[in-house]
């Protein structure tokens, strides 16, 4: 019981110590894309940040969605033992779709307005990554990013008295989200 309580404790104290997500528009010009399905395999060693096959699907899927994925996602991951329980050795298979140049064989449903944008992931408050996940995301970055054509950088890893955090930098594909007036009566 007291490990079952320790480890809510724990899940509470790392949605506290969110990040923050900045999105700058590369291009203002829309361009034509389409969905495009992908399916990649990430294998996750590391011993100072370990997870349960349940907590490392919410954090790749987090990324994912930070990428540009549609909501869809599916992520199945191979564990040993009960999926609550910490596995230092996680291999798992992605299943999502991203937005891509749509080329000339997409029908016209298919195609939507998307722009290039830059995402700059920052220690604090996105979703439920935090600064213990630097690992996953240098490892997301190493195996994923590659494979779908999205250009990252290194990250900065930041070390002081007052703060521990790290920085890093994508560009993506983003559907173009349409303004919508809200009416005041």
């Amino acid at each position: 019981m007291t490990r079952f309580k320790n480890m809510r404790i724990e899940v509470f104290l790392k949605i506290l110590l969110l990040m923050t997500i900045d999105i700058t528009v590369v291009s203002a010009d829309p361009v034509p894309a389409k969905w495009e399905a992908q399916q990649v395999r990430l294998k996750y060693y590391e011993n100072n940040t370990i997870y349960t096959c349940d907590g490392i699907r919410t954090k790749l899927k987090a990324l994912l969605l930070a990428i540009g994925a549609r909501d869809d996602v599916r992520i199945e991951t191979k564990c040993h033992g009960f999926t609550s329980e910490l596995q230092p050795h996680i291999k798992a298979l992605l299943a999502f779709a991203i937005p891509a140049v749509a080329d000339k064989t997409a029908t016209a449903g298919e195609i939507f307005p998307a722009e290039w944008r830059e995402l700059k992931i920052r220690t604090r408050t996105y979703r439920s990554i935090d600064v213990s996940d630097y690992e996953l995301i240098r490892q997301f970055k190493k195996q994923i990013l590659p494979r779908l054509g999205i250009s990252a950088d290194n990250g900065k890893r930041q070390y002081s008295a007052s703060r521990i955090g790290f920085t890093t930098k994508f560009e993506v594909l983003m559907p173009v989200v349409e303004e919508t007036e809200s009416t005041q009566d």
